[in-house]
């Protein structure tokens, strides 16, 4: 199970979800805890919505019943049971009343993964590293005959420059919807129940890529590589993709460009 934490502001009143993120099975239960984080001088009712503004759960889990917490118990956790009825991702909020001023925020909801299988969930996460181990070996072999010939003759820089670049790009990219919020805020919006499609062995192996690209990298500047270099074609290419991440990362900082976008970069 994914945990986390998140202070959750609801009309004014301090809860706290902990875990603030799980994930359950399918026909499985699991659990998480809320609980006043400051104290209330009178009790307080809390109900549940659903995707921002459902009060039904649309199937993906058992409904949650609405829950009273008894005033000055802050520290007061009180077992909400979470059980999954079918594959998806699903939002849960909260409403507190009596209602005061404020109003829910972006921040105040329940993250809930619902996977079609336990034991498919094992085998996915078992494939996705043995996938890591496999194509992780390929990078080797280069790295140790370069070492022992002292050479890169024969070897395309070319091939080079587009594999760091590409490792580089795909690194950002898992990195970012594996634990930058705003990128998996903007996943859901186009797929509201769908499931963030990168996990840890993908991050893992991005990184490992792209460190085995920058030691061969490396090497070429050591060891003799016969006067190669890269082509100005491959140059102006990467000049160019350079660029392009260049503008664009400055327009999304902006929001000139809005994360929707993720839906052009995923296609690409």
């Amino acid at each position: 199970m994914e945990k986390s934490s998140n202070k959750l502001i609801a009309n004014n009143h301090a809860l706290l979800f902990d875990p603030a993120s799980l994930t359950v099975a399918v026909g499985y239960n699991t659990s998480t805890t809320i609980q006043l984080v400051s104290e209330q001088d009178e009790s307080v009712h809390v109900s549940f919505v659903y995707d921002e503004d459902r009060t039904q759960s649309t199937d993906y889990i058992k409904p949650l019943e609405p829950i009273n917490i008894p005033r000055h118990s802050s520290h007061m956790q009180i077992v909400l049971q979470i059980t999954g009825l079918r594959p998806g991702h699903l939002i849960v909020g909260c409403n507190a009343s009596p209602i005061l001023n404020a109003s829910l925020t972006e921040q105040d909801f329940l993250r809930i993964n619902i996977a079609r299988s336990e034991k498919l969930d094992r085998i996915i996460n078992t494939i996705g590293w043995l996938s890591f181990i496999a194509w992780s070996c390929s990078f080797y072999p280069q790295i140790l005959l370069n070492f022992q010939r002292q050479s890169v003759v024969g070897l395309s820089f070319d091939f080079l420059a587009f594999n760091i670049m590409g490792f580089f790009c795909y690194s950002v990219y898992n990195i970012a919807f594996y634990s930058w919020r705003n990128v998996q805020d903007g996943y859901m919006k186009l797929h509201p129940h769908g499931v963030i499609p990168v996990l840890i062995n993908d991050v893992v192996f991005g990184l490992h890529g792209f460190i085995a690209s920058f030691i061969t990298i490396f090497q070429c500047l050591f060891f003799e590589h016969s006067k190669q270099r890269v082509s100005y074609t491959t140059s102006i290419l990467l000049v160019l993709f350079i660029l392009f991440l260049f503008i664009t990362t400055i327009l999304t900082s902006v929001d000139r460009i809005d994360l929707l976008l993720l839906k052009i970069f995923n296609f690409c």
